[in-house]
């Protein structure tokens, strides 16, 4: 398989996951609550919030990893491969052991102590669901190295199909809670616990039999202090990113609440939060599945191939998002009253602000992994999601000063374009990017579709009234006409001619086979 069919597949096979895992999660979410609850639910919520910050390192760490490996792979080095690899294994067993060693003797303080706030006929109950969930994410922890091993080899296949089984046995287990009259919360966190074991050893099995040149059980002896400083350096910066945009987000929040002292516009906002998470995950498939390839490109010298292709990423990632939020920017008051009915105030606002917010970002998120490839990660964080941080204050500020709360709301995108031209113009400084370069690959090849996508929404509010059927006809006149700027305006000619020889040669071969 070469390197574009790959991007190709590993692309399909995300979103099919993703879309899967998403229906699962819905529906397994509902019978969960049905079966254990709304009180015994919120517990497990509750506990399982109190060590939900682990996530954090896990997904850094799995990066950092990743990027290494991929480097090596890159520059050739099977050796160095496998030391980044032992000492990423090492380094995540050890502080997984601390963090959940330091978590269990906290048991008592936590639950006793009132820190929450848990019926007393619950309390032991929930101290076993909090141990239970500090396994779980000890687990997680210890499976993160297979997967960006996985990544690393571009086997994004095979994480789709576990990920794909994850759902599917926790919505089937979840239905052995009917056969329990107690302790059903218990079971709960003990059926989530048993899946992320599966995870664990359906990842390493797999991985010590496909790929043994790299993956072996580490001991102390492969302990090397200077890859694991270059470790840790990676792995905080890119924490440093994921808890600056934590904050942004909390801290909106907040400070809805804390302005207009109270919670009602909170639900508009956490409705935009869950807009944005729904549609996220379209963008971020082509670029997981390229950033393999850009940081192999950069270890083996291949400094031009890896530049292109994150520009690649950029475009790409942008219109794949633009064909799910254009159709949705343009019925979002009618989508949002045939999905909630009684709509929060300023919802729409909120969420054409997020999505708004979210395409921004995709202009320079692409360019994210040729910093990723040459390292350089600790200035591009600080300049890129510090920048999105001082949406808070000018928020706060704008909102005393006399705007309304939805004029102080566009200081969210306001900052979160400034983050972009901020990002674009450090990494063409640090990497050699022409500008002029990503003007006319990105920014010039996405103009079309979003100019055609827009009139084609408009003529469709002119031509039908406001009902939910004029959803369908705008998504289908918006999409249509957006794939097909994108193939004659966002496509290079090159990139019409490969995807036209896959359909050649995939129909041809179907013809041979009728034959």
């Amino acid at each position: 398989m070469n390197n574009n069919t790959r991007v190709i597949v590993n692309t399909l096979a995300q979103n099919v996951r993703s879309i899967i895992n998403i229906v699962l999660s819905l529906y397994s979410t509902r019978i969960v609550m049905d079966a254990l609850g709304q009180s015994d639910y919120g517990v497990y919520m509750l506990v399982a919030g109190v060590v939900s910050f682990l996530g954090f390192f896990t997904n850094s760490l799995t990066i950092t990893t990743q990027r290494h490996i991929s480097y090596c792979h890159g520059a050739g080095s099977k050796e160095d491969a496998r030391a980044y690899f032992a000492n990423s294994y090492l380094l995540l067993l050890i502080i997984g052991l601390v963090l959940a060693g330091l978590l269990a003797s906290l048991t008592s303080v936590i639950f006793d102590g009132g820190w929450l706030k848990i019926d007393a006929n619950r309390l032991a109950e929930a101290k076993w669901v909090y141990l239970l969930v500090i396994t779980s994410v000890f687990m997680t922890l210890l499976t993160s190295p297979f997967r960006a091993l996985l990544i690393a080899y571009e086997n994004i296949v095979y994480i789709s199909i576990i990920e794909v089984l994850d759902g599917v046995l926790k919505l089937s287990a979840v239905f052995f809670l009917y056969y329990f009259s107690d302790n059903r919360l218990t079971i709960y966190a003990m059926i989530i616990m048993l899946v992320m074991m599966f995870n664990f050893f359906a990842f390493m099995i797999y991985c010590q039999r496909k790929y043994p040149e790299s993956c072996i059980l580490p001991s102390l002896k492969q302990w090397d202090v200077v890859i694991q400083k270059k470790i840790v350096s990676f792995a905080t910066w890119n924490l440093y990113g994921m808890v600056c945009v934590l904050v942004r987000a909390q801290g909106v929040a907040v400070l809805i609440n804390h302005l207009l002292k109270g919670t009602i516009l909170n639900s508009s906002y956490g409705i935009a939060m869950q807009v944005q998470g729904a549609v996220t995950f379209f963008a971020t498939a082509i670029h997981n599945s390229l950033k393999p390839q850009v940081i192999k490109a950069e270890g083996a010298g291949e400094h031009h191939r890896a530049i292109r292709l994150s520009e690649m990423a950029c475009k790409y990632s942008f219109l794949i998002l633009l064909l799910v939020v254009a159709p949705i920017l343009a019925e979002l008051p009618v989508i949002l009253d045939v999905w909630l009915k009684d709509v929060p105030p300023y919802c729409v606002v909120f969420c054409v602000v997020i999505l708004i917010s979210v395409l921004t970002d995709q202009l320079a998120l692409g360019l994210t992994l040729i910093v990723e490839a040459i390292g350089r990660i600790r200035n591009y964080s600080l300049w890129k999601y510090t920048v999105k941080i001082f949406a808070l204050p000018a928020m706060y500020f704008g909102v005393q000063a006399g705007m309304s709360i939805a004029e102080g709301f566009v200081f969210y995108w306001i900052f979160e374009l400034l983050s972009t031209v901020v990002t674009i113009t450090y990494i063409c400084h640090a990497t050699g990017e022409s500008f002029g370069s990503y003007l006319r690959n990105v920014l010039l090849r996405i103009l079309p579709p979003v100019l055609f996508m827009g009139i084609a929404a408009y003529f469709s509010h002119q031509l039908f009234d406001a009902t939910p059927w004029r959803i369908i006809v705008t998504g289908l006149m918006t999409t249509l006409v957006g794939v097909s700027a994108i193939w004659w305006w966002s496509m290079t000619s090159q990139e019409r001619i490969y995807v036209l020889s896959i359909v050649k040669t995939k129909f041809g071969k179907n013809n041979k086979d009728c034959k």
